[in-house]
């Protein structure tokens, strides 16, 4: 049995969601549809919305936040934890955002959308002659988005690593529904970047002293 009571939209929020996102749905064939992954959980969603671009996506996120709902962003659904589901609005990044967007050749990166699947980019990169390293599994129906958001890894890690060893960049949304650019530094520092406005600066701010309470635990326990 899965527990609907209590998770039911509000006709303010489908009003207000609808107002942002051109395609969403509260019916409750859709949510039972999106309430399980590849895991062991069920867990019935308030409604489903599939942005088609990064405005709709911070539309979704303003209005979930105003409306005191969470935000679960999904991709194929094959987490084995349960990432992928929660009594929150899913973000289904499959429907429409899920192309490449550019490709360097010469820098070997790729700029691509959330919900591409592994599988496809890399016979789309492998035309370049280039590729992915981390090789999860589940390459053929896992999502970019997923991928990094799990910091994936696959049987050839130790010659690849993980995604973050490949990230160069991530565009987001924040929870408070402001974008953020996340890179490497280019000549300036923690300082700098914590003079950021909003949530993106106390980010910066916040990840330093992080680092520093738990620099013990982590020097000793983590591999090297």
């Amino acid at each position: 049995m899965i527990k609907t009571e209590g998770y039911e939209a509000t006709q303010e929020l489908i009003h207000d969601l609808r107002g942002a996102v051109a395609e969403c749905y509260f019916d409750k064939m859709t949510r039972l549809l999106y309430s399980t992954d590849a895991s062991i959980y069920q867990m019935m969603p308030v409604g489903v919305a599939a942005p088609r671009n990064a405005d709709e996506v911070a539309g979704a996120v303003e209005i979930a936040t105003k409306h005191g709902v969470p935000v679960v962003p999904r991709g194929s659904g094959s987490s084995l934890d349960g990432q992928a589901v929660g009594h929150a609005l899913v973000l289904d990044m499959t429907r429409h955002m899920n192309q490449i967007v550019t490709v360097d050749v010469e820098a070997c990166t790729v700029r691509a959308q959330p919900g591409i699947t592994l599988g496809k980019m890399n016979r789309i990169l492998s035309q370049h002659g280039l590729g992915f390293g981390p090789d999860p599994a589940s390459a053929d129906r896992a999502t970019i988005g997923g991928i990094v958001g799990n910091n994936s890894t696959g049987a050839h890690s130790i010659v690849y690593g993980m995604t973050s060893d490949h990230v160069a960049a991530l565009d987001v949304v924040l929870s408070d529904a402001s974008r953020a650019h996340f890179d490497a530094f280019h000549g300036d520092t923690w300082e700098d970047r914590a003079k950021r406005p909003g949530l993106e600066g106390s980010l910066y701010r916040a990840i330093p002293q992080i680092l520093e309470r738990y620099a013990g635990p982590i020097a000793d326990n983590f591999p090297k």
